[in-house]
């Protein structure tokens, strides 16, 4: 399944009527998501929010995403978890982060392992390696403790995520508030086979990518905000404190191991394969234009 341009349209149709009658700051929300769902629908990036619309702080932002997931399952897809972004010391020094970000993930958006994307022609691929967590039971309390969330968690796989935002190439430097608004770069995500939580050290974890079998990229799970573990609960506190849940069922990609691999513009097709000893393999085919 996959979600078409013309039900974005209508989910574009909805905005103007999200904003009658509403605070400014639910007016400010809408005009960024209306903004951010335009690139979605024309397939055209955009200019930042913070340029083109106006000033953000995090609420905000967070607000302007809440609006733009609500036009996207208003045009029929749906949420089955959420990515956590700028985990990576190297990713939050990149945006000048303090920490890190969540975003949605959705239906559409998942391949399985193998699965052969288009390498796209507008925007450079990148390609994360990231331990994904498969929720078993709701949680929706704080937590406080890594050992208090174990029991909550069904499984976890090996996964590969190919984020991509919105922005033009072009454009001033997008802020953290505008990632955020951009729901932080979901994209595609790939998963491989689950294994109980508890069969492997996940955050003890090393991974390597390779691209036809050459290796490109390593990384450590423990630079993964200390670990997927600590990661997991990290969103886990920052939803209930905004209100949210997790559900069971529901996948986390809990932040990528390395800096994201961005192979050559004009060469990204190949096979990759993401090894995570233990815990497996997720690969997924890139096909170049034709």
């Amino acid at each position: 399944m996959k979600t078409s341009r013309p039900t974005h349209l209508a989910a574009l149709a909805l905005l103007p009527l999200l904003a009658v009658g509403c605070c400014p700051k639910c007016r400010s929300a809408t005009a960024i998501s209306r903004h951010m769902l335009s690139a979605r629908v024309t397939g055209s990036p955009v200019e930042p929010p913070s340029s083109a619309v106006g000033r953000m702080d995090p609420a905000l932002a967070y607000l302007s995403q809440d609006y733009l997931v609500a036009e996207i399952t208003a045009g029929g897809d749906r949420v089955v978890g959420y990515k956590i972004a700028l985990t990576h010391p190297a990713s939050r020094a990149a945006f000048g982060a303090a920490g890190p970000a969540y975003g949605r993930i959705f239906y559409t958006q998942h391949r399985p392992s193998g699965a052969t994307i288009p390498a796209g022609r507008s925007q450079r691929l990148a390609i994360e390696m990231e331990v994904a967590m498969v929720i078993g039971r709701r949680i929706d309390k704080p937590l406080a403790s890594v050992a208090e969330l174990r029991p909550y968690v069904r499984a976890a796989c090996p996964a590969i995520e190919l984020p991509r935002d919105h922005f033009r190439p072009d454009a001033r430097r997008p802020t953290f508030e505008d990632l955020v608004a951009d729901n932080v770069g979901a994209h595609r995500f790939v998963l491989g086979a689950e294994i109980d939580p508890a069969a492997a050290d996940l955050d003890a974890l090393s991974a390597a990518l390779s691209c036809d079998g050459k290796p490109v990229a390593t990384g450590k799970a423990r630079d993964v905000l200390g670990g997927p573990w600590r990661s997991l609960l990290w969103l886990a506190n920052s939803l209930t404190e905004a209100g949210f849940r997790l559900e069971p069922g529901q996948v986390v990609l809990t932040g990528s191991l390395a800096a994201p691999y961005r192979p050559p513009h004009e060469a990204p097709a190949g096979t990759y394969v993401a090894d995570f000893g233990p815990m497996g393999k997720a690969s997924v085919v890139i096909a170049g234009e034709r």
